[in-house]
């Protein structure tokens, strides 16, 4: 999700582009060989992993579409992007699972072009779903990720030096969030909250912490704030999930109730999730059967029924969801 705007990149076997305001859904790439899009710290650029060339290589354009994918990283395995800084000067890249987990810090330039070497981020199988902290001037303090090395995983969070050979000030250490375990972190647009996943199984729920410090960092105790209905993870070690960046907007992948007929497909939305807190509830917005669907349905409908977040598009699946 674009931190400027209601704006979402996800991958429906093609990507694409879609604004929560107006309702209108966008082709941006159009190869079936496209997904996982992160987008620009200033909306302008969105990167996105490919395997177009037979492996999998990382591209950017325009968001607006006005430009042809551009080759942005091509290592010898593959890699995906994970994370832009606030300051877009670094773009971390790895891999997905904790079995090869690593990942890199990507420097970019002030036009998002490769300004030098990538640096393997602390050391190979730290962790996975490496996230950049908001921080002054955009410049990242931190960089939360979970990892398994207690024998489950938890959420962690690291201090960030992009002048170290490690991406991590010399002699750092590393401070556990969570603490019945964690997947998934996701941080708030101030970077005074971060939260995160605690999976059942292939259920969640949603977990809140307090955090602060610029040179020392502290977490609070973890808060449940809500459990999505209805979602359930394809992973059993991560989520597919997001925040919007003022932390009042949850966007999940929700497998539709269980029916005699061909479900349903329904685009809902958050909007106060409870009385007592501010954050958001699910109201739908319109439901399609596609099976009969009318001939005038919108195409920004028919085209987009399933949508989520630009972190990672495994979470729009070709199957039939709904999406919360």
């Amino acid at each position: 999700m674009s931190n400027i705007s209601d704006r979402l990149a996800c991958r429906q076997q093609f990507e694409k582009e879609f604004d929560l305001a107006r309702g209108v859904g966008t082709r941006f790439t159009f190869s079936p060989a496209d997904a996982f899009p992160v987008w620009s710290p200033d909306g302008s650029h969105i990167a996105f992993a490919s395997t177009r060339g037979g492996q999998i290589q990382i591209y950017q354009k325009l968001s607006n579409g006005g430009s042809e994918d551009a080759l942005l990283f091509k290592a010898e395995n593959g890699v995906l992007p994970l994370s832009w800084s606030g300051d877009g000067r670094f773009l971390l890249i790895g891999r997905s699972t904790a079995a090869d987990a690593l990942t890199w810090v990507l420097p970019l330039d002030g036009n998002f072009h490769v300004a030098g070497k990538p640096v393997i981020f602390v050391k190979k199988g730290v962790g996975i779903e490496e996230r950049f902290s908001p921080g002054p001037h955009g410049r990242p303090l931190w960089v939360a990720y979970q990892s398994n090395d207690s024998g489950r995983f938890e959420v962690y969070v690291r201090a960030f030096d992009p002048s170290s050979a490690t991406g991590v000030p010399p002699g750092s250490g590393v401070s556990q969030v969570s603490t019945a375990g964690g997947v998934s972190p996701r941080w708030s647009g101030n970077g005074k909250e971060l939260f995160y996943m605690a999976l059942d199984g292939r259920s969640g729920t949603v977990m809140s912490v307090d955090v602060s410090g610029n040179t020392a960092f502290q977490s609070g105790t973890p808060k449940v704030l809500f459990k999505p209905q209805g979602w359930i993870s394809d992973r059993d070690d991560a989520a597919y999930w997001d925040v919007s960046s003022d932390g009042q907007k949850f966007l999940f992948a929700a497998q539709p109730a269980a029916s005699a007929v061909a479900p349903a497909e329904t685009f809902t939305v958050v909007l106060n999730w409870t009385a007592r807190q501010n954050r958001i509830v699910w109201k739908p917005l319109f439901e399609v059967d596609k099976s009969h669907a009318a001939p005038s349905m919108p195409k920004a409908v028919s085209d987009f029924i399933a949508f989520t977040s630009g972190l990672d598009p495994r979470a729009c699946p070709k199957s039939n969801r709904a999406v919360q």
